[in-house]
């Protein structure tokens, strides 16, 4: 059960806990009676006849965040960490805490694909020898340092990351070598192509995963009801930019966009320790509360995009609006959001992933002819009036490639914290005085997949060429389709 609702629903909706019973409690009336249904007795001590402690330092360490995350007592080495209550908002605070407290760079993927402290231990063990070019930590080594006075801010963990090389742009490139996964077994992947998709980028997609692992049958399947098409008997990966409309029913994993609100997007990066401006929800009963706000502040909505209403408002002069947007209809709450200052005309980054890898990175720059913001209260000489829209749309911007890796990585970093979502398009703020970085939403709908024509027309940039974004897309769709085929096989039968 847990694995066929892993397939369709977000890891924070898959149960920690499940009870069998005969039947359902039912009232007098027929509908089911919640007071008495029956409370979960099971617990994961309980279960774990033939548990197995922590080995060395390093399973010790993770043991601890794992209990402290999860809210337990102890762990055996080979708990799942998704059968013990785990998700992704877990999994998160488990990567922000080895970030903040060891150092260590991991991403949701990592913990997905080593889901017990054995098997994470090992990629951690496989992670640090790779970049320090040294054996891998063993329980001997650890003993050593925690047994020397002078290395008090040893950690098991961070051993061999110490020494890190600068990143460089070419990191970012498509791997030239082939993938450990590659070959693994044979598989289907079906890509999905929505209404506004495009099919001549899909089609060279198919060619690249084919070039990359030929035992990957890869096929095009349009959005549509009743779709149908021939696959092999095999494990099949489902993947689509956007969200599927109407969902396959050849059992298998699914990949697709998911429209979140902006408030949602902002406590997940909250959890993993991304910095986003400050906000508070706008309700048309309910002024908020706007003390430690700038003079301006900036006024959305917190369903779907509509560019025109990101406006610029004196903070006095905040008031509800019904914002109607074309993907969510009616927003039920606007978002009143601090105002970063960008420069003398708005500037902003996006950061295209799949699986938390980065494809390409943009710079989003204003029209320079319009008027210059000399800081961020400058907009009283412009005479805005109530408010003003500082988004401009493509066509009245300039855009070209962005290879700033302390950009990239954050924008990379913020990915990560969105483990149910392939692609996201992440908009990154740098403030001008401090240089500080801000996420300033997440797109997941799967309006990123901008290597169409149309898209290179309009912006006068071509994605698949920066770090080769569309052949690295399709080696991440390669392995991810691999990596996922070799997982809960019994599911597949």
């Amino acid at each position: 059960m847990r694995a066929y609702l892993r397939e369709r629903l977000p890891l924070e909706f898959i149960p920690a806990k499940f009870v069998l019973i005969k039947q359902l409690p039912l009232t007098e009336t027929g509908k089911i009676d919640r007071s008495m249904l029956p409370e979960p007795e099971w617990t994961p001590e309980e279960t774990h006849d033939n548990s197995v402690a922590p080995r060395n330092l390093l399973e010790t360490a993770l043991a601890e965040y794992w209990c402290e995350i999860l809210g337990l007592g102890r762990v055996s080495v080979h708990d799942h960490f998704m059968d013990l209550g785990g998700h992704s908002l877990s999994a998160t605070r488990l990567l922000s805490r080895l970030r903040a407290n060891q150092g260590l760079e991991l991403s949701v993927a990592d913990i997905l694909d080593n889901p017990t402290i054995a098997k994470l231990a090992e990629r951690i063990e496989g992670l640090t020898a790779a970049e320090s070019k040294t054996p891998c930590i063993t329980t001997s080594v650890v003993a050593t340092h925690l047994s020397n006075p002078a290395s008090d801010a040893w950690n098991p963990i961070a051993a061999g990351t110490a020494q890190r090389v600068p990143a460089t742009t070419s990191d970012f490139a498509c791997p030239r070598g082939p993938s450990p996964l590659f070959g693994a077994r044979r598989c289907n992947l079906v890509l999905f192509l929505g209404d506004d998709g495009d099919r001549d980028s899909f089609e060279r997609l198919a060619r690249f995963v084919d070039e990359f692992d030929p035992t990957i049958h890869t096929v095009i399947a349009e959005d549509k009801p009743g779709w149908l098409v021939e696959l092999p008997n095999r494990p099949t990966f489902f993947f689509s930019p956007a969200l599927i409309r109407n969902r396959p029913r050849i059992p298998g994993r699914i990949a697709c966009g998911y429209p979140l609100s902006k408030s949602e997007e902002y406590s997940i990066l909250a959890a993993a320790d991304i910095s986003v401006p400050g906000w508070v929800k706008l309700r048309e009963d309910m002024l908020p509360n706007l003390e430690g706000f700038g003079d301006y502040v900036v006024r959305k909505p917190d369903y779907g995009a509509k560019g025109a209403e990101v406006r610029i408002v004196k903070r006095e002069r905040v008031r509800w609006k019904r914002v109607v947007t074309s993907a969510a209809g009616p927003s039920p709450t606007l978002l009143v959001q601090e105002f970063i200052y960008t420069g003398l005309w708005p500037v902003s980054y996006r950061v295209n992933t799949l699986f938390g890898r980065v494809l390409y990175c943009l710079r989003i720059s204003g029209n320079t002819n319009r008027p210059t913001l000399r800081g961020p209260n400058d907009f009283d000489s412009r005479g805005i009036g109530n408010s003003v829209s500082i988004v401009s749309n493509v066509r009245d911007s300039m855009v070209e490639y962005c290879d700033d890796v302390e950009i990239i990585r954050f924008g990379e970093r913020a990915a990560r914290a969105f483990s149910d979502l392939p692609m996201l398009g992440v908009d990154v703020l740098k403030e001008a005085d401090t240089g500080r970085l801000f996420v300033a939403e997440v797109n997941a709908l799967g309006h990123n997949w901008n290597f169409s024509k149309e898209f290179r027309d309009i912006c006068g940039v071509d994605p698949a060429n920066q770090f080769d974004g569309l052949r690295k897309a399709a080696y991440v769709l390669a392995e991810q389709t691999q990596r996922l085929a070799n997982l809960d096989d019994n599911t597949h039968r």
